[in-house]
């Protein structure tokens, strides 16, 4: 049986190999950034990384949320990128309370970091859909400031399909960028932009409805 816990800051020097074990399992995943063990550590000393973590199988990393600086500031608020967002197979059911431990990282984050502008870009299907669950505002790259989008568009160009990140062909496309209700509202409450997955605009009207 998993024993599932919510681990920050200082907790995590109870695992000395947890930013490795981050680390490999962004190599291996398509819809997530490689990241160092350096730069994990680096924000986690700063609060920005909350852990999924089973006690019972020897303090083993099996999710992980992280909010990364964007070095811009704009409506009186930091900006940051929640990123490294997972959850491993076979603990993507509910958790030993009850929860989905991703819901449970994103709530956690919502409710610990009203303070900062936070947005969230992917081009995960199974992430917008989780976004949507948590409350988070679809809305398009568009009403992003110059500095808040060079500073979170910086894919390569293979997955761009354009040699610079400002020409980038996938935005609001196959790429979706969200923020988080506090952001929004500091942004002054834009109108959500529509889907051009159908299947997305039910799942937005079903979360919207709760």
């Amino acid at each position: 049986m998993h024993d599932i816990a919510y681990w920050k800051g200082r907790a995590l020097r109870a695992i000395p190999d947890w930013a490795d074990q981050v680390a490999a399992y962004t190599a291996e995943q398509p819809h997530l950034l490689p990241q160092q063990p350096a730069s994990l550590r680096a924000v986690a000393k700063k609060g920005l990384v909350i852990l999924a973590v089973d006690r019972a199988a020897g303090d083993w990393v099996v999710g992980c949320i992280v909010l990364w600086p964007l070095g811009v500031k704009t409506h009186g608020a930091p900006w940051h990128e929640l990123g490294t967002v997972f959850v491993r197979e076979g603990y993507r059911r509910a958790d030993h309370q009850g929860f989905q431990i991703a819901d449970e990282l994103y709530a956690r984050v919502l409710r610990e970091f009203p303070h900062l502008n936070i947005l969230a870009t992917t081009t995960a299907i199974e992430a917008v859909k989780l976004g949507l669950r948590a409350g988070l505002h679809h809305v398009g790259f568009r009403l992003l400031s110059d500095e808040v989008r060079s500073a979170t568009c910086v894919c390569p160009s293979d997955k761009t399909h354009a040699p610079h990140p400002r020409d980038c062909t996938i935005r609001d496309q196959t790429c979706f960028v969200r923020v988080t209700p506090a952001t929004w509202e500091r942004l002054g409450r834009p109108s959500d932009i529509e889907f051009p997955v159908p299947s997305l605009v039910q799942v937005r009207s079903s979360a919207s409805a709760r």
